[in-house]
């Protein structure tokens, strides 16, 4: 089976969330936040007011929006 070409099919790695009839765009992170925040959490068990902030930033653009 051949994979195919994901640009030709639309896809869109960014995470859209339709709340209230607004939706928001909660961007895509880049390789080195997302390995950061696996490890963050597979490697060292990050503490929950540390997966709050890391939530928050995670949200980008997205948090002020909502807020």
């Amino acid at each position: 089976m051949a994979l195919k070409d994901l640009t030709e099919t639309g896809f869109d790695p960014d995470l859209h969330l339709p709340i209230r009839g607004t939706t928001y765009t909660v961007p895509a992170p880049d390789y080195d936040t997302a390995k950061r925040m696996r490890d963050m959490v597979t490697v060292e068990g990050m503490p929950p007011l540390e997966q709050i902030d890391a939530a928050i930033a995670a949200l980008g653009p997205a948090f002020d929006e909502m807020v």
